[in-house]
């Protein structure tokens, strides 16, 4: 496992200062990434969470899964290592 999180279903209009202080409840967030259609620049209702540890990304998959993000009901994934989002 690695120290990040990916959270889908986020609202559209998230922007990564957005998901850092939604995500940042739990423990201090290192990084936030809102991920972007290549094509159209637009959200994908998706983004990334980097935490210090991956006892704090654990923490946050658990814990954030009941917290709603800007109203939505989201669903956070522990990233493994070799994903794709892991290196980002």
């Amino acid at each position: 496992m690695t120290n990040k999180v990916l959270v889908e279903n986020l609202p559209l209009t998230f922007n990564s200062q957005a998901l850092s202080a939604w995500a940042s409840v739990i423990a201090p967030v290192t990084e936030s990434k809102i991920i972007v259609d290549a094509l159209t620049g637009r959200s994908t209702g998706q983004g990334v969470v980097t935490y210090q540890s991956v006892l704090e990304a654990a923490q946050a998959v658990q814990e954030l899964a009941s917290k709603p993000a800007g109203g939505a009901t989201v669903k956070l994934t522990h990233i493994p290592l070799g994903h794709a989002h892991a290196e980002t």
